[in-house]
């Protein structure tokens, strides 16, 4: 997704969402504890807040967060945490553990076209807009009534690189990518020969970022961060 963001191939990111979904609630442990750090937004909040912050190079605005305890627990069970970048990119980092209908991984949304990751296993794909210039489309039956706006495009996803109804379906692009890169980093910085691949500050930019959600959800109103966050280009 960030070669994507980067790379500006389906135009400008207007918009990022960035989730989880579970339907077996809450394991037992520490995830049930309030005093060791339980609820989801420690759990997995770090991990999906933390890829929109390395996603987009550039200072968080405000902060919005609706925390769920729709299970009962002692600490929240999900979460929707909507942030609001200077350059005006909106991402949302969701997370639930009720919901027996997961959505993609990943959905982002650009200017010319709509990226996905669908599972764990990487599965998705790019759609993107072929022709600067939008054909006029044929209205569709919507209810009572009849709409253009919301036709949806004849197009055969299995179909890879075939144009049809102005757009292409691309794969996603493929990193080279080995998660034991950061435990050989640990070993190297450990060792004086290299320095920290994820720094304290960054650490503490993300939780900076989740306090300012639960600060959200306690007072059911956006936190401006406007001059406290700032981009960490190192």
């Amino acid at each position: 997704m960030k070669e994507l963001y980067d790379a500006r191939s389906m135009g400008d990111v207007t918009h990022i969402e960035s989730r989880i979904d579970g339907s077996r609630g809450i394991p037992g442990d520490w995830r049930r504890d309030p005093a060791r750090g339980g609820g989801m937004v420690l759990d997995w909040g770090v991990h999906l807040v933390d890829r929109l912050l390395l996603m987009v190079p550039l200072p968080v605005k405000t902060v919005y967060c609706r925390l769920s305890y729709t299970l009962g627990a002692p600490v929240e069970d999900g979460f929707m945490i909507h942030l609001r970048f200077a350059n005006g990119v909106e991402a949302v980092a969701a997370c639930t553990t009720d919901n027996y209908a997961p959505g993609p991984k990943f959905h982002v949304r650009a200017t010319r076209g709509t990226a996905t990751v669908d599972d764990w296993a990487m599965n998705g794909k790019v759609v993107r807009r072929v022709d600067e210039v939008e054909p006029d489309a044929e209205p569709v039956v919507a209810g009572q009534g009849m709409t253009k706006t919301m036709a949806p495009r004849i197009v055969d996803y299995s179909k890879m690189l075939k144009v049809q109804d102005n757009v292409e379906v691309l794969p996603l692009p493929r990193l080279d990518t080995d998660v034991n890169d950061f435990y050989r980093n640990t070993l190297a910085v450990i060792d004086g020969t290299a320095s920290k691949a994820v720094t304290n500050d960054s650490v503490v930019r993300c939780m900076r970022v989740l306090e300012a959600a639960r600060q959200s959800h306690e007072t059911y109103s956006a936190v401006d961060l406007s001059g406290i966050d700032t981009y960490l280009d190192h």
